[in-house]
């Protein structure tokens, strides 16, 4: 990039910093975009993952209560025959 010597424009001195400022911020926020992508996609595995334990949770949950009913109709049927 080739930078205007103070006088060269009608903007004055400075155009080559604001110029080269305006491109290190282009480069940093190239570089948090993509970050922002990589956090973006961590977070979707993540509940992703959170939904499959819930349901697994729920299922085992339910499980665990159809078994407690299970031994409590076996402590009954088991009461009732002596």
């Amino acid at each position: 990039m080739k930078c205007l010597r103070v006088g060269d424009s009608i903007f004055g001195g400075g155009v080559c910093e604001r110029m080269t400022q305006a491109t290190r911020l282009d480069r940093i926020n190239e570089v948090l975009n993509q970050k922002l992508a990589k956090y973006k996609s961590e977070c979707t595995i993540q509940e992703d993952d959170r939904e499959l334990l819930v349901r697994q949770l729920v299922a085992i949950k339910k499980e665990n209560a159809r078994l407690r009913r299970e031994i409590e109709k076996i402590k009954s049927v088991r009461v009732f025959s002596r």
